[in-house]
């Protein structure tokens, strides 16, 4: 059916230096069986991109973040149809423009006007760092507390952080990829979590959580898919997927370490999340989990996969 795009961008409230967006997608059913995607984000600073799919007749992002000065901002927004799955139908672009003035300024603000305004979140998570977590042999997680973590780049800012990490020993593997393709994971934007880019060669253009960052990894950018809100093997980037099981307990991925998807037995992953917010003994907070397919034996097997918001030494 046909689609229509929405893209709204606000100034939450005079003297806040912060603004709010909202995009959508809406189609006439026909009944076809097609899923919308729809990102979003703000041009010009380094924040997590807003992503959400479904299955339908419309979604919808609402996103927010904070500006370093005031004047005139823009958000874009991308929006796809996505038919049978399969064929990813380009729908078009959205646009919003926002003038964030200071307090002495006259102007009113749209939140003064009862139009939709929301609270600054600061991007909507946690301040810490979050990737994904496989527990392989279905045993339970065994995390530590940051100061017995390892020295690792989390944040990908080219200095080493104090983190919580896998325990040595543990069979629990960080889900990542080697973006530049150089035999290692150097740092947080090449597993999956708030510091993974959104997009290739796009490294200011962040994703929210894990599970966002999967649901990136669908979309055309990253080569041919199957639009359906599950990474498997129908999907081209699949085969790029790694586990890391750091089992010495050192920060440094070694070739040994490092296991295709396919052959530690992970045969899918949903992009699909619930919020979990079960915190271990260490403080770290397991706040956003997933279904996963496992081949136990031969047997398929559903087991949850976390997004894990590691405890953090604050350099």
């Amino acid at each position: 059916g046909t689609a229509t795009i929405d893209h709204e961008l606000w100034h939450y409230s005079i003297g806040q230096l912060y603004v709010f967006g909202y995009a959508q997608t809406r189609r006439n059913l026909d009944g076809c069986l097609s899923r919308l995607q729809v990102e979003a984000w703000v041009q010009g600073i380094v924040m997590p991109t807003a992503i959400a799919s479904n299955w339908g007749s419309g979604v919808s992002v609402s996103f927010g973040a904070p500006v370093p000065s005031y004047g005139t901002w823009n958000s874009v927004s991308k929006h796809w149809l996505i038919n049978g799955g399969v064929s990813w139908q380009f729908i078009g672009w959205g646009h919003g423009q926002a003038s964030v003035v200071p307090r002495t300024t006259s102007t009113v603000s749209p939140c003064d006007n009862n139009e939709p305004c929301a609270a600054p979140s600061g991007g909507g998570t946690p301040d810490s760092p979050s990737p994904i977590l496989v527990d392989v042999n279905g045993d339970g997680y065994d995390l530590t507390s940051a100061a017995d973590g390892v020295l690792f780049d989390i944040d990908a800012d080219g200095a080493l952080d104090r983190v919580a990490w896998t325990a040595a020993g543990s069979d629990d593997a960080w889900l990542a990829m080697d973006r530049n393709g150089n035999g290692t994971i150097d740092d947080g934007s090449e597993l999956f979590g708030n510091f993974t880019p959104a997009y290739p060669n796009q490294h200011e253009r962040l994703s929210k959580n894990g599970f966002d960052a999967l649901k990136f990894l669908e979309g055309p950018d990253y080569g041919p898919s199957y639009g359906d809100a599950v990474i498997d093997a129908r999907d081209s980037i699949y085969r790029r997927l790694l586990l890391w099981t750091d089992r010495n307990h050192n920060g440094i991925s070694e070739p040994d370490e490092l296991v295709p998807l396919s052959a530690a037995g992970v045969l899918s992953i949903s992009t699909d999340y619930k919020v979990s917010r079960r915190r271990d003994r260490n403080g770290n907070l397991f706040l956003q989990r997933a279904k996963s397919v496992v081949n136990a034996r031969g047997v398929p097997v559903s087991r949850y996969v976390y997004d894990v918001w590691l405890s953090a030494i604050a350099r």
